[in-house]
């Protein structure tokens, strides 16, 4: 954007880059639009966050239309040289000062019908991702009639794919009208890599002269003539998102909300105990206190076996030796030769 001069920098045009802002008293504008930038929540640094305003856009897609941002067929940046670039759906859009935006909702060069610009990535992920199974309703105008064989197998798998909770998935697939060479059928089916509207109708046998792709969950194409668009209202928004799952979950960066009362795990109160502790404190009373040092109570006869046995721990020390003198053997005590028996002389005799 700055290269092709769509940024304004306090009323000048910015073409090259690096740019400095100061998001405290800097203006910027993006093809004339003003971008409100909060400083705020920078910190210390004074870092600044880019606040784009949401957009949500249905468009009819008509035929010879690409569902992409830009064609480019052969990966190379450039169309082709021979042809010319071909229409997409954002040529569509002719509202001045929009922001980037991208297609939800894949449909062939010839297909028809609706796809949905948003600059909302969460929202764009989940309506693509298949773990979300937002449903999508097709119209299709086949050759010749359809047998009722095809049609039961069909429904199978399209039931298969609604999941039960889904108010059409008892019959996902019904016939519009019969002519004479031609029928006209509509399906709903939650798309994912193993079961895609084309491989669905290919593996049927059937010859496809028109598909239209009617609605996207809640959202449809009733009132939007071919090849125009509009934006969506607040109803129709909270409701796709709905679909997608967004409402009611909790902010990223936020605690979920507490759960209620009844969902809770049981606790006891305070103050309370439970009755299977009563009982094991009554067990405990009913045996009497336990022993002081920690070791199993003996009996009256281990009791009287214990004083009467002497004890065997030896004396420690000459006053704990000589208070059990009476308990211990004297041994005469070893004389050298050559030396008195009285210390207390000094000297040897």
């Amino acid at each position: 954007m700055i290269a092709r001069g769509e940024v304004r920098l306090n009323g000048k045009v910015v073409t090259e880059l690096p740019v400095f802002v100061n998001v405290r008293a800097d203006k910027v504008a993006v093809n004339g639009r003003p971008i409100e930038l909060d400083g705020a929540g920078g910190g210390s640094r004074g870092r600044g966050r880019v606040e784009l305003k949401r957009v949500y856009i249905a468009v009819n897609k008509p035929d010879r239309t690409l569902a992409v941002t830009r064609d480019d067929p052969y990966g190379t940046g450039e169309p082709d040289a021979t042809r010319g670039a071909r229409r997409t759906v954002m040529d569509l859009v002719t509202a001045k000062g929009m922001p980037r935006l991208f297609p939800v909702g894949r449909l062939g060069f010839h297909d028809t019908g609706l796809v949905i610009l948003t600059n909302d990535g969460e929202l764009a992920n989940r309506l693509t991702h298949a773990r979300y199974g937002v449903p999508r309703t097709y119209v299709l105008v086949v050759r010749g009639r359809v047998p009722e064989e095809t049609m039961a197998r069909m429904s199978r798998r399209l039931a298969l794919s609604l999941g039960p909770d889904h108010p059409l998935s008892t019959a996902p697939i019904r016939t519009l009208g019969t002519q004479r060479d031609e029928t006209e059928i509509e399906v709903t089916l939650r798309e994912s890599p193993k079961l895609r509207i084309d491989a669905l109708v290919f593996e049927a046998g059937l010859k496809v002269k028109r598909l239209v792709r009617t609605a996207i969950g809640p959202v449809s194409i009733r009132g939007i003539a071919s090849g125009d668009w509009k934006f969506l209202d607040r109803n129709e928004l909270e409701e796709l998102q709905a679909a997608a799952g967004l409402v009611g979950a909790a902010p990223r960066g936020r605690k979920p909300a507490e759960r209620p009362e009844a969902a809770r795990p049981r606790r006891n109160a305070p103050g309370k105990v439970a009755r299977g502790v009563l009982q094991a404190r009554g067990a405990e009373r009913a045996r009497g206190p336990k022993p002081a040092t920690g070791r199993p109570e003996r009996s009256s006869a281990d009791a009287q076996r214990a004083e009467k046995r002497p004890s065997r721990a030896p004396a420690r020390g000459p006053r704990a030796q000589s208070e059990s003198s009476e308990f211990a053997t004297k041994r005469p005590r070893r004389i050298l030769p050559g030396r008195s028996a009285d210390r207390r002389g000094g000297a040897a005799t």
